[in-house]
């Protein structure tokens, strides 16, 4: 759309030119220049030379790049020393603007990236989205959207996979159909997908077979069994080569008469499309090429697993040394301990994996915890459950440490394995971005039942509320004895939401929460109460202002002096993106000799602080008159930011009089 818009004039009027890319097209992962790159978009090297020279000389200067699906190239493609990887990252066309999409697992390196301006996360549907989905997709049965919206709240797993809206569509359209229970795993969800999909193509196709149902993967006609398990080999052979995109020939070929695609039709699981690019014979056009994909990858890889699942002991073997650190065929391990689930029958071709296969595979992928954890979780088999909690217990002795998931069905199955351990005494956890309030109560009764002890716990960006946060550390208060750190930010919260009662609390971060008056007060008692007397770090970064807001004064004239009357040991304070303004700043000033005092080092980060001029100039002026007051010069290191405020030549000039005049002979 934005390309099409482009060329028609509307929008992105400041570019000459925009390169849309397809990055699953194999023209374009196999490209290894940028004339190369651009020999796909036209067939005339007439045309083709002048504006590469342009982007050449130019740097790239007024094109915009659009790059979609990083995470669908192979891994030589996205390697740093690759052509790809220099031109979408800065290091070919440097002045080029790119717009790159990925999947979520594949853009975390790019987060350390400099040359990566924006990030923009599409989020999909929130709880209260996927209800009025369902509410009106079922608008003429009710009794049925209020039985699934039950389903999925006893099922956070399958709910979680509903904040993808095609998820949530299909989901939809399985419960019109399903009679009694949503299933409880990725594997028995996409194999009713696919049986699905399949019922309906040969309905479509082969009306003759009067096939009106499929309970498993045995029930597909006689006639069409050789080609379904085709498919699925070709599913997998291809996914081993790191391919998702295939061509005419290459689907044709896979079959021993050179008509598979046609005989086979692919049970409607495979799609064509035509190419971005025009082909070329004789240098002349002959219209678009013809690629195929599965419908959807999981698809391709639910295939790819039922295929190995069909395999001897010995090709299996020889498939897990071969490929278990491929990151492509990750979700297809999941799919596989899902296959060899004993409580379903998907089909007599499948062979049990077996104890000694079963550990050879988790050995293989000793260093993926989360995925271990996933494949506990969708094998539903109590041996593996143990097998894989003990194998990752047994890395960290008597610490374990759960880092953070990527996405909440992680969650679910990290939990699930968590719920295993037995032998652990201390642990540190880091489910940000993943928990919502129900799995939280999940994960207090473990800490209960397992009686361990949290010594670091990460709940960031979970929408948390007061009464969940404060229920949580209600309940499983006895595992917080020996807390040292607790990071909260990004949540609901309008206040500490427990008070320390072991005095351990060694950091502490609220931001990103609604603390603003209240809240800042309610952590003031908490520190008067002695109960973060052991306090080194706080963060309360955008926690302190309402919207753009002043910030009122009394909260930081009092919560400063508290903070450093009762938390000797705390010397590293981020005020950051509050709006202090004038009021802030002279609280600030007034309570900064105070914090610094028989302190070795003190950290106050006042970024992004709307810190002007007149409000330097105050902060300033009340550190100075603060100082006149004190007999013994300050002996402890300032590390002071500042950057990002309005600051103009008087408020610089005010700092800097500051650190000539009184803080000349320390380290600042």
């Amino acid at each position: 759309m934005l390309t099409e818009a482009w060329a028609k004039g509307k929008i992105l009027k400041q570019f000459d030119c925009v390169l849309l890319l397809p990055l699953r097209n194999s023209d374009v992962s196999s490209a290894t220049s940028l004339p190369e790159l651009i020999k796909l978009f036209h067939l005339s090297e007439k045309v083709r030379k002048p504006p590469t020279k342009r982007m050449e000389d130019r740097e790239g200067e007024g094109v915009l790049i659009i790059a979609d699906g990083w995470d669908e190239l192979s891994e030589g493609a996205r390697a740093k020393d690759s052509f790809l990887y220099k031109l979408l990252l800065g290091y070919g066309c440097s002045k080029a603007s790119v717009l790159l999409t990925s999947r979520h697992s594949a853009a975390a390196p790019f987060h350390k990236l400099s040359s990566v301006d924006t990030f923009i996360e599409v989020v999909g549907f929130d709880e209260e989205d996927i209800k009025q989905y369902i509410v009106e997709e079922f608008k003429q049965d009710p009794e049925k959207a209020s039985s699934l919206m039950e389903q999925l709240k006893s099922n956070p797993l399958i709910q979680s996979l509903c904040s993808v809206p095609l998820n949530c569509a299909i989901v939809c359209d399985l419960w019109h159909n399903l009679q009694q229970t949503l299933p409880s795993t990725i594997t028995k969800l996409y194999a009713r997908i696919t049986l699905s999909v399949v019922l309906r193509d040969i309905k479509k196709k082969c009306p003759q077979l009067c096939v009106n149902s499929l309970d498993n993967f045995n029930c597909i006609p006689n006639e069409l069994q050789n080609d379904f398990w085709l498919v699925c080999k070709f599913a997998f052979e291809f996914l081993a080569k790191d391919q998702i995109v295939f061509s005419d020939s290459e689907v044709s070929s896979f079959s021993q008469d050179g008509n598979f695609n046609k005989k086979a039709f692919f049970f409607g699981l495979l799609q064509s499309a035509h190419s971005h690019f025009p082909s070329q014979q004789n240098s002349l056009t002959t219209g678009y090429g013809l690629s195929f994909h599965f419908a959807h990858l999981t698809i391709q890889e639910f295939l790819a697993a039922l295929h190995i699942v069909t395999l001897s002991h010995e090709e299996k073997t020889k498939i897990c040394n071969t490929y278990a650190g491929n990151d492509r065929l990750n979700m297809v391990w999941r799919f596989v301990f899902g296959l060899e689930s004993k409580e379903e029958k998907y089909s007599n071709k499948v062979v049990s994996l077996g104890d000694v296969l079963v550990d050879q595979v988790l050995f293989a992928l000793r260093d993926q915890n989360i995925l271990l954890c996933h494949c506990s979780f969708e094998s539903q088999n109590k041996v593996v459950h143990y097998k894989v909690a003990n194998r990752i217990c047994a890395k960290f002795s008597s610490w374990l440490r759960i880092r953070r998931p990527q996405t909440a069905h992680d969650s679910v199955a990290l939990l699930h394995t968590f719920n295993r351990i037995s032998h652990c005494s201390e642990v540190k956890l880091n489910f940000s971005g993943s928990l919502n309030d129900e799995q939280l109560q999940k994960l207090a009764t473990i800490l209960i039942d397992r009686k361990l002890q949290v010594k670091e716990l990460s709940l960031n960006n979970c929408k948390l509320t007061n009464e969940c946060i404060t229920t949580f550390f209600n309940k499983a208060s006895a595992s917080f004895q020996h807390l040292e750190l607790l990071s909260l930010d990004r949540n609901l919260i309008t206040g500490l939401p427990f008070s320390p009662s072991n005095n351990t609390l060694t950091r502490l971060s609220l931001s990103k929460n609604p603390l603003w008056q209240s809240g800042a007060q309610l952590l003031e008692s908490v520190v008067c109460a002695g109960s973060l007397v052991k306090l080194e770090r706080l963060c309360l970064s955008s926690a302190l202002t309402n919207d753009r807001d002043i910030i009122d004064a009394k909260v930081l004239a009092t919560l400063l002096p508290a903070l450093a009357t009762h938390c000797p040991h705390l010397d590293d304070l981020d005020l950051s993106k509050n709006n202090i303004g004038v009021p802030g700043a002279s609280a600030i000033g007034e309570a900064f000799v105070q914090l610094a005092t028989n302190r070795k080092e003190l950290k106050l980060n006042l970024s992004e602080t709307n810190l002007d001029s007149e409000a330097a100039t105050v902060f300033s002026d009340k550190v100075l008159t603060s100082l006149g007051n004190v007999s013994n010069p300050l002996s402890c290191e300032i590390n002071l930011r500042v950057d990002n405020n309005p600051l103009r030549h008087s408020g610089l000039s005010a700092i800097f009089r500051m650190l000539s005049k009184k803080l000349s002979s320390n380290k600042t």
